[in-house]
């Protein structure tokens, strides 16, 4: 691991003094111990970019120690050991934060370490710079401290440093600074008072799969084929779902065809599903939801989207067969704003006379001569009917049609 150049100079080291945050923090030395758990990095690897480790022994991680030089970490002892015997983590120092600590669980009360500084100046003293937050990653304080070694060593500038918690903590960075030159640092006997982490309050917990129901087009009138919502409970405790209904403006047109979670508890890792089906009873764009109560206390009432836009039907068409030339009738739901009716890739337009229109929404539509067929070959058409809505045509249901050549 090569040794990398460090040039601040004392200008920059008064703007980051200007730039510290202006919470006040105290920051005491001391080689006395205090209550807590310690990481002594015994067991860190040569080029890690993060050391974790279960500092408390409660089998979860309580710290994370990250660097993004690219060298990464590596066990290091102090050049003239007197407060760290080693083996501590060490990495280079450079203009950027050198070192990101994570709490995942919290730390309470203090903080407090050992560390070390190396340099090539003959330039008796050293920087740390500290930056500590909360969990929702406001700073809780700020500081920085020069340090100097006793004997005026510059090779040797070691010292303890002990940071008051005035609450919880949950991440902090670090940089370390040498005034004269480039420099690494090590750090050891990492200590504090780790939280463990608490067993979440036992509930249930509701979800669902799809949270939206799209129908598509539907024949006024005509049930449609059901759609399923699966709801499950993926919290530690009973969830209990009550009455499912559905909600809204269109609410009618939109029923439940199959119901296996109303007024039922649902065990932890538990599904039931509600399937709907959907019946317009006009043409255009129906909307609803789907309401689900359960004892979530996050969500006492998940709604499920339902949407889904009627067209005209056709309900019959007599005769099912005809012969080309022949006339049948159309009957269905709809009807009332008649652009055309369509057989196979022809369009029969209103206008033509072909098409007689009945008050009942009944067509007798005269089906038109066909030419160039082999003898003896009948063809089925789809017949569809085409009506003008306030957003457009839409097209109703296909129906089957065998035209007989004549």
């Amino acid at each position: 691991m090569g040794e990398p150049r460090n040039c601040l100079g004392v200008e920059i080291v008064k703007n980051f003094v200007v730039f510290a945050f202006g919470l006040a923090f105290v920051l005491l030395f001391s080689v006395e111990r205090s209550h807590g758990e310690m990481v002594t990095f015994d067991d860190l690897l040569f080029g890690s970019t993060n050391y974790s480790t279960d500092v408390n022994g409660d089998g979860t991680v309580d710290i994370i120690f990250e660097t993004t030089h690219e060298e990464g970490l590596e066990p290091g002892f102090a050049p003239s050991p007197s407060l760290i015997q080693g083996p501590g983590l060490k990495a280079a120092s450079t203009f950027n934060l050198d070192l990101q600590v994570l709490f995942p669980h919290g730390v309470m009360e203090y903080l407090r370490f050992d560390f070390a500084l190396t340099t090539y100046q003959d330039e008796p003293g050293g920087h740390v710079y500290f930056w500590i937050y909360d969990a929702d990653g406001w700073p809780i304080g700020s500081s920085h401290q020069v340090f100097a070694h006793e004997t005026g060593d510059p090779a040797r500038h070691e010292a303890t440093a002990r940071v008051e918690l005035p609450k919880s903590a949950a991440s902090a960075k670090f940089n370390f600074v040498t005034m004269g030159g480039g420099s690494w640092f090590v750090v050891d006997n990492f200590e504090g008072s780790f939280s463990t982490p608490t067993e979440p309050p036992a509930e249930g917990t509701i979800s669902v799969s799809p949270n939206v129901l799209d129908f598509g087009e539907a024949p006024i009138g005509i049930p449609s084929e059901p759609l399923r919502v699966t709801v499950s409970n993926t919290g530690n405790a009973d969830l209990d779902v009550t009455g499912i209904s559905t909600k809204g403006q269109h609410s009618s047109q939109f029923t439940l065809n199959e119901d296996t979670c109303s007024d039922r508890k649902l065990l932890p890792s538990e599904s039931g599903q509600v399937d709907v089906v959907f019946e317009p009873t006009s043409i255009g764009t129906k909307v609803a939801t789907l309401s689900i109560p359960s004892n979530d206390a996050d969500v006492p009432v998940l709604d499920v989207s339902l949407s889904g836009t009627g067209v005209p039907a056709i309900t019959s068409i007599l005769p099912a067969s005809v012969q080309a030339g022949g006339s049948i009738l159309i009957s269905g739901r709809g009807f009332g704003n008649l652009r055309y009716v369509k057989i196979g890739p022809r369009k029969f337009k209103k206008a033509s006379q072909r098409i007689l229109l009945r008050a009942d929404d009944s067509i007798v539509l005269l089906v038109p001569e066909y030419s160039n067929w082999p003898d003896g070959v009948s063809k089925e058409r789809m017949v569809a009917v085409a009506v003008k809505t306030a957003d457009g045509v839409v097209k109703s249901n296909r129906f089957p049609l065998e035209i007989r050549k004549p």
